[in-house]
């Protein structure tokens, strides 16, 4: 009896054995094929970047790609994620994204699918090394503003120094908005099927981008266009569209390229599935439809910034890059219309990176970098807590060679201002965040530099209510320091499942804009 028992359990043991060893290998053929087939289109994503139920919903997402259609993050779910995962696949369809015929295999695909949930962690892996956060903000001061309106979409702030006013751009309800130095509303205008992002002024000039299709719902239709108008005695006079049929643009930027005197234009084609970073030359005030020199053929350019990085006196472009293969770039001039590409950093796709800042940090006469990133909206309908979010500090050797620095984590990280706030002759931080750990409300954080590498985090109290999605920096009252304006920005991505209630309060009571008042001076 006992050999028999003997026996019996080694045949066990030898079973067990072979399903482990079957069960290795089909993990390891599935990593193999999602390094072949989801690396196609961006870096290789690790599976511990995302939990279990975010990898789900992803994966029906990267499925559809590949031309599969499987919907098993469908069993189970709520009808809030259903309809996330309907809605997407028929946008996909929309924009003909979906190939007509499978670049793999179903039992592939469930190799990679399966190599995913099972290597992948079940929770959210939780941020280390974050600073302590102190509730002693007193720099600041928030002033309320006449602009209020339920579930406001505020896609654009900015403060105009030289004409003591606020630019504001509301996507939900299609206005374009004014607040004079004492917070009065000085002007509202309709612009119905314009969706501002950003503004540029310079003099009495004023440039306004309106990206056309905020959420991406219209695939690869090209809505955005340029508006320029003049102020006069503190009136904007609109001139016109200065430039049309853009491809979902995020940002613009002016350089002389060519050095014949005028500026060229750069637009950040953010896209689709496609999209393009462009140089436009100018016809008076208008500018050449075709782009006189194509940076990039491809989508997610979200913001960009125009300097001599190299020094050769001529004028190159920083992109930075918030899908698929994200990334910072520098395009350098090299003269004669070339330039050439230096890839400075480059992230997974789950990175979500949304802005930087370009500033000489250390004082050693080259530009260092700030990058911040917090996108999270495009994986699941979940508030997904990713750790690599947050903010960035590289540094210039001055050969172009950069190097981390800083490091802040925050969730959901998504503006960044850099100036010396508390005027001590250093650059301070104010970042905002669009999907914060809602149970710790940090949705406005001010690090400020003690020297010497050092970092005091601080914040103030807000409302649960308030979610902010823009900002801008400026002297907006003419007192010698650096102020702030934030924009609301209240959808459901993100609290559609998870926190239904918070939402129902945001979309009612949420502010729209507020400003942030220095009282250094």
């Amino acid at each position: 009896m006992k050999f028999y028992f003997t026996a019996a359990f080694t045949r066990l043991l030898v079973f067990v054995g072979f399903a482990i060893a079957a069960a290795g290998q089909e993990l390891e053929e599935g990593e193999r094929l999602a390094r072949i087939h989801c690396a196609a289109c961006h870096g290789f994503p690790e599976p511990k970047l995302l939990p279990e139920r975010s990898w789900k919903h992803l994966l029906m997402h990267m499925g559809l790609r590949l031309g599969v259609e499987d919907l098993k993050a469908l069993e189970g779910a709520t009808e809030v994620e259903r309809t996330v995962i309907i809605n997407r696949r028929n946008l996909l369809r929309r924009a003909g994204i979906i190939p007509e015929n499978q670049a793999v295999t179903n039992e592939q695909w469930q190799l990679i699918r399966n190599f995913y949930l099972e290597a992948g962690p079940a929770e959210a892996i939780p941020q280390k090394g974050k600073l302590e956060v102190r509730h002693d903000l007193e720099l600041f001061e928030v002033r309320a503003t006449p602009y209020q309106r339920k579930a406001a979409m505020i896609s654009m702030v900015h403060i105009d120094e030289a004409n003591g006013q606020i630019i504001a751009g509301d996507s939900g309800y299609e206005r374009l908005i004014g607040l004079d130095r004492n917070l009065d509303l000085k002007f509202e205008h309709v612009t119905k099927g314009s969706l501002w992002v950003r503004a540029l002024t310079r003099g009495e000039d004023v440039h306004l981008l309106s990206i056309g299709d905020l959420m991406g719902r219209f695939g690869d239709e090209r809505m955005g266009k340029l508006f320029y108008g003049v102020n006069k005695e503190g009136a904007y006079q609109g001139k016109g569209m200065a430039l049309l049929d853009l491809h979902r643009p995020a940002d613009i930027g002016f350089g002389d390229f060519d050095g014949d005197g005028e500026q060229e234009l750069v637009v950040c084609n953010f896209g689709n599935v496609t999209g393009s970073v462009d140089i436009h030359q100018p016809i008076v005030w208008r500018f050449r439809q075709e782009p006189y020199i194509t940076l990039a053929r491809e989508q997610g350019a979200v913001d960009c910034e125009v300097a001599d990085f190299d020094g050769n006196g001529l004028a190159d472009v920083a992109v930075l890059f918030g899908n698929a293969r994200e990334n910072l770039s520098l395009f350098l001039n090299q003269g004669d219309g070339r330039f050439e590409r230096k890839v400075i950093v480059e992230e997974h796709a789950a990175f979500g990176y949304t802005a930087f800042k370009w500033v000489d940090h250390d004082s050693d006469g080259d530009l260092d970098v700030w990058t911040i990133n917090g996108d999270n909206v495009d994986a699941d309908p979940f508030n997904t807590l990713r750790p690599y979010h947050g903010i960035r500090l590289y540094l210039n050797d001055g050969k172009l060679g950069f190097t981390e620095a800083h490091f802040f984590p925050l969730y959901g990280a998504y503006g960044l201002e850099v100036e010396d706030f508390d005027l001590d002759g250093d650059l301070d931080l104010a970042a905002i965040s669009f999907n914060p750990d809602f149970s710790n409300q940090e949705n406005f954080m001010y690090y400020e530099n003690k020297g010497k590498g050092d970092y005091v985090a601080r914040t103030m109290k807000f409302p649960e209510s308030d979610r902010w999605l823009t900002m801008d920096a400026g002297d907006f009252d003419g007192d010698g320091d650096k102020d702030l304006v934030l924009g609301g920005g209240y959808i459901d991505a993100g609290l559609s499942v998870d926190h239904p209630d918070l939402l129902d309060r945001m979309l009612h009571q949420g502010r729209s804009i507020v400003v942030i008042e220095n009282k250094t001076r």
